[in-house]
Order: structure tokens, then sequence, then C-alpha cells
């Protein structure tokens, strides 16, 4: 109807409906055949790492060239890769044409590799049908170190934690801490040594992933535990989640049935669900979970007492310098006693002369 209401204020005379039906037909058929080709509008990815763009197609484009420019424009974009020569350093592609779906991926993700990109169709008359413009940003992904708010496991399988951290601490130590108070926990395993007993540890630096895995699950495994990156001396960075072992005779779905529980920050944290405890033995299990402290309150305890570990600390260091300094001043009062006596003394037997 724009184009007719245009075609109104131009002409003195209107056209039938028939015209202008026909008008709006044509611009229909321009507008969705530019698009037979669609692709997702903005793309993120974390510099080190791979994305995949997917690029939809009609069914009578199955067997055309396929290709992937980057550009401003895509008449002046430039082919990055095609379906007839598919891999280009970093980049590489492939086309399902039973689903006539067009996928790109580009591993190693640079600052550079930020842009325009285009989803295009060589059609049979030697020209180009393009995707609408699709947006590549890079950013630098994740700081620190997360992890789990809490894991599960069974007596005598395996489980398995994985910390994700950023790329500024490939090369810092990792440890993998116990205890409810980070300052009364102690170092099970680390990446200086990374087995001890049931436990161990592997430092994924590709996919900068800390890994623990604890075999043959013990009720004494329950705890609260700390995914920690040692940064200098005894500053950290760490994160920290409560661990839960139950002896398997609850009922239980499939899909709690996983001897490794991995929740990370790129693969979406959650928090693996639990049923009803149908046996005595869960329900102490659970009974265990309810009298922990609330995980604010612990927190805010840990402050508290790194406020108070400095301030006993100031006042250790200043006790023996107070002592220094009194007994100093206590020697000097003396000595000015012992003077102010000889001067009376002097004093007297002058007198007395």
């Amino acid at each position: 109807m724009a184009v007719g209401q245009g075609e109104f204020t131009h002409q003195k005379r209107p056209r039938s409906r028939g015209t202008v039906a026909l008008l709006v037909l044509v611009a229909v058929g321009l507008t969705s055949g530019s698009w037979v080709i669609t692709g997702p509008g903005d793309v993120r990815g974390e510099l080190g790492q791979s994305v995949t763009v997917e690029c939809q197609y009609g069914q009578e484009y199955r067997d055309n060239r396929k290709r992937w420019s980057k550009g401003d424009d895509y008449w002046s974009s430039s082919t990055v890769v095609s379906t007839d020569d598919p891999q280009r350093g970093r980049t590489s592609m492939t086309d399902n044409k039973i689903q006539r779906l067009v996928s790109v991926t580009i591993d190693n993700l640079e600052k550079s590799d930020e842009g325009l990109y285009w989803c295009m169709i060589e059609s049979k008359r030697d020209s180009l049908l393009e995707s609408p413009p699709i947006s590549l940003k890079v950013s630098e992904g994740s700081r620190g170190i997360t992890g789990p708010k809490e894991v599960r496991g069974e007596l005598g399988q395996s489980v398995t934690v994985e910390c994700p951290y950023g790329r500024e601490y490939i090369d810092n130590r990792k440890r993998w801490r116990k205890g409810y108070f980070y300052q009364l926990s102690s170092t099970v395993v680390s990446t200086d040594h990374p087995r001890v007993g049931r436990t161990s540890m592997t430092d994924n630096k590709t996919e900068r992933i800390v890994s623990v895995t604890i075999d043959n699950l013990e009720k004494s495994d329950e705890g609260f535990y700390w995914c920690e990156i040692n940064i200098l001396f005894n500053i950290a960075e760490r994160t920290s989640f409560s661990f839960k072992v139950s002896d398997g005779s609850q009922t239980s779905r499939p899909d709690m049935v996983t001897t490794t529980l991995a929740t990370i920050y790129k693969r979406a944290l959650t928090t693996l669900p639990q049923n009803a405890p149908t046996t005595e033995a869960a329900s102490s299990t659970e009974s265990l979970g309810s009298i922990l402290p609330n995980r604010d309150i612990v927190l805010n305890v840990r402050r508290v007492w790194g406020v108070l570990r400095w301030v006993l600390f100031g006042v250790l260091l200043l006790f023996p310098l107070s002592i220094s300094c009194v007994t100093t001043f206590k020697r000097k009062k003396t000595a000015e006693t012992l003077e102010m006596g000889s001067a009376v003394v002097e004093g007297g037997e002058e007198q007395r002369r």
C-alpha cells in the first residue's frame, strides 16, 4: 500500500485497484526474493574461542555455490571461504544439503575477526543472493574464576568439577581447597601436586578450565570446596561451592545418574535437581544441608573476619613497639630523677660550705 499511496501523491488521476494490487505484489516479490538465504543478525564470541554461524537457504538452492564474505557492503565484500574452497586458515565452511544449512566456523577468535559478514548464494544467472548483514563481535571473555554453586555425587562413584578461568591466569598456580571458611581451609590438590589419594587435578590451558576429579566417593568427601587461582603471595581469585554425597538408594532419574557433574560459566551455571528422599539415609542428607548456615551469612562472616585479622595483625605489630616506647620512657624518667637528686645533693653540700 505504501507504493500505491506514493503513486497517488504524484498522479492527478488515481490508478485502478488492479494496478495498485499488481505494484504491491511486485514489491513483496522483490523484497522476499532478496532474502533467499537468512542468518543471525548479531553473533558474539570470545578471544581464543570458536564461533559457528549458520545460514538457512531455500530448497531450490541446494546445489548452488555458497560463499562467506566479509565487508561493509555485500557488493564490495571479499570472499573468505566457499563450498568450492571450504577451508582457509582459521575459517571453515560446511553445507548440509538435507537441512539446507550452511555453517561457518571461525577458530581461535581474534579481535581482527570483528566486522560485517554475508552468507551468499550464486544463482544460475551469475548473480549473487545475499543474506542480511551478520555482525560479529569479539570480547575478551570471562575474568577471574567461576564454578558451580552445588555439586552432588553418589557413594562409590566418581565426580568431576570444572572451573573456567580468564585467559590472564593461564600460567598461574591453581589450587583445590576444602573447608567451610576459606582462612581455615586446606589445600587438597594443586597444579604443582595434581594427585593426592583419590583426588586429581588437570589444567586445560587451551579451554582455560581447571578440572578436579574425586574417585570412589565417600561420605567424608562432603563439605565446602574452593577453586582458587594464586595471583601474588596470599592474594588469590577464588569461587566456592558445596558438595553432597548420597548413598544412591533414593529414586533418581536417568539424567541424575551421571559420573561427571560439571556446571561452568561458559556452559551455563546450573544446579542439578534432587527428588524427594525415600529412605532414612536420604532424609539425613537433606537434614545435613538444612543445618548449614546460609551462604550470604557465610560470606558476611568471611568479610568480617577479613577485616578483623588485619586489626589483630596491627595490634600484634604495635604491641612490642608500645612496650619498647614505655620502657624507653621509664628509663628516661628514672635518669631525670637521678639527675635531679644529684643536683639537690650537690646544692646542699655547697650551702654547708
